[in-house]
């Protein structure tokens, strides 16, 4: 056992057999043949090798060393984390205890402004997360899937929460701890005392050590630097935002003016049209008054303040009075519905009942008693489009179809000039069939709109 843990320490520690043996006072051939077990070392040797290296007689002699040194080693591992840890608290008391109240204000702050960014950013992996592992659970068993969810959600929970925590910890450490140090004032001897009393005239045997204090390695970088660089990170991100904003905003300026000039088509209204063009008018400009805001806002300019208030406000003004005058036009305006439209039309269609069949929208359908053993279908719907019946399976469907856009506008620029509000895009469907087939399609929409209750 010496011969093997005499090369595995002396391999350990870098040395070669003429070092060692240069250490130890004897030739190289000496602790080559204590290595090879052809020779053993004198009880002085022994006890230099184990003065040396830290082992004692029984440990070098009968024991395993690189068993013996991982076990140490793990010792002085959890004794140097230990001691991190006690030294992390105990320079912590000591920080805040030497600070003054308003930068311990700040220090809390700034920690809790980092820990709900910290907490924001693992929320949202959370999230994505969670959506991922709901994809890749979704087939598995439905007996077991909470269970297995829960404890992914728990295990990121633990993970997310020690993560956030080391975070904030290092960086209080980093911004705090490691960038404040402590300043000690020398201690005054004797021999300086003699010269300091000349110049102050003062007489005292021993001088006091001056209290530590908290001082910064470098004046021009304090900590208010990180405050105002988070403060800019919040601007920018602000800023960002607001662009977003003012793209939309943007957008709806292009679709104002494109609405206002349209508005012409329809001039011959009277009311409606002054009081449509007075109400794009306030929104266009209330428009351009938003965006020169947030333009001077992203560019960090000062905007003229009485100039945007007297602009909004008269748009504002102009807004009002422009619904006031559409309001006053539409009264003379006469709603025309789907019954007495002369543009709606009717076109039918037959098809041949089945005891399956369901209706999937109700809302627009009128069931007609008649003698009817199949399903016919008269469809009541403008002309501008048509009407088809689709079977899906065992639904029913209604779709219209061939729509013209053309024609749409044309007809509604007409009507609002005659003024006149009709119903568009409404079609209705008449059902005529027997009893039974009325009872047994309602049924079946109930039995499927009921299918997943229980």
């Amino acid at each position: 056992m010496l011969s093997e843990n005499l090369k595995r320490i002396r391999k350990d520690n870098n040395l070669s057999q003429e070092q060692l043996a240069e250490k130890l006072g004897v030739s190289r051939q000496s602790v080559s043949k204590w290595e090879n077990g052809e020779a053993y070392p004198e009880m002085d040797k022994v006890l230099q090798l184990c003065k040396m290296f830290n082992l004692n007689i029984d440990e070098l002699l009968n024991q395993d060393v690189k068993e013996i040194n991982e076990s140490k080693q793990s010792r002085i591992n959890i004794d140097k984390y230990v001691g991190d840890f006690l030294d992390f608290i105990t320079k912590t008391i000591n920080l805040f205890s030497s600070m003054k109240f308003k930068d311990i204000v700040k220090c809390l702050i700034e920690q809790a402004i980092i820990g709900l960014i910290i907490f924001s950013l693992l929320s949202i992996i959370g999230l994505v997360g969670s959506n991922f592992l709901h994809s890749v659970l979704f087939f598995i068993p439905h007996e077991i899937y909470y269970d297995v969810y829960n404890i992914f959600s728990g295990l990121y929970s633990l993970f997310a929460f020690i993560v956030g925590l080391c975070i904030m910890l290092h960086i209080f450490k980093i911004r705090y701890l490691d960038y404040f140090v402590i300043e000690e004032k020398e201690e005054v001897t004797e021999e300086k005392k003699e010269d300091i009393k000349e110049e102050v005239k003062e007489e005292k045997k021993v001088f006091e050590r001056k209290k530590e204090k908290i001082i910064i390695r470098d004046p021009k970088d304090s900590k208010n630097g990180f405050i105002s660089l988070l403060a800019k990170g919040i601007l920018y991100m602000v800023k960002f935002f607001v662009l977003l904003f003012g793209i939309s905003f943007s957008a709806s300026l292009v679709g104002f003016v494109v609405a206002f000039v349209l508005s012409f088509a329809i001039a011959k209204s009277g009311l409606v049209f002054i009081g449509i063009l007075l109400l794009l008018l306030g929104c266009i400009f209330i428009n351009l008054v938003i965006l020169n805001l947030i333009y001077n806002f992203l560019r960090s300019i000062k905007s003229k303040t009485k100039v945007m208030m007297f602009v909004f406000t008269s748009s504002l003004i102009l807004f009002g009075v422009g619904v006031g005058l559409t309001c006053l036009g539409i009264l003379n305006f006469e709603y025309i519905n789907e019954k007495n439209n002369p543009n709606y039309i009717e076109t039918t269609e037959t098809i041949k009942m089945s005891d399956n069949y369901y209706i999937e929208h109700m809302y627009n359908v009128e069931f007609i008693e008649s003698s009817n053993d199949d399903l016919k279908l008269v469809f009541v719907h403008p002309d501008f489009y048509s009407v088809e019946c689709i079977i899906s399976y065992d639904t029913i469907w209604f779709n219209n179809y061939d729509v013209d856009g053309i024609k749409i506008i044309n007809r509604v620029i007409d009507d609002f000039n005659d003024r006149k509000i009709m119903e568009y895009g409404y079609f209705k469907v008449k059902v005529y069939t027997n009893k039974e087939n009325i009872n047994k399609l309602k049924e079946n929409r109930y039995n499927e709109y009921h299918r997943y209750d229980d």
